[in-house]
């Protein structure tokens, strides 16, 4: 399990730098769910990559904001709403990370 998260941890951070020092919105995007399934996979399970790919999404998605925008955490209103869109995009990383999980049980599983 610490290797998905070590895992999740490296693919977020190269999502970060491409969004922050190249401006590729687009690849950030594309890599942000193919980690999320790379965790899921490396998590071999179902709930360990709902819940891996969940909670590294969330807190990915909170650090990219800091970095890219520090100002967007003064107005409740405004963390209100970012909270609500990183909980969706949270979710369906999840949803992903759990895909990879199944995948992953059944690829990896011990006779």
């Amino acid at each position: 399990m610490i290797y998905a998260v070590i895992v999740g941890a490296v693919l977020f951070v190269i999502g970060i730098a491409l969004k922050t020092f190249a401006n590729q919105e687009g690849l950030q995007i594309i890599l942000f769910f193919i980690t999320a399934f790379i965790i899921g996979l490396v998590a071999v399970g179902i709930k360990r990559g709902f819940i891996l790919s969940f909670a590294l999404s969330f807190v990915f998605a909170l650090v990219n904001a800091l970095v890219t925008s520090p100002g967007i955490f003064n107005d409740p209103n405004v963390i209100a709403a970012v909270v609500m869109l990183f909980l969706i995009n949270s979710i369906i990383g999840g949803a992903i990370g759990a895909a990879g999980g199944f995948i992953g049980g059944r690829v990896f599983k011990k006779n």
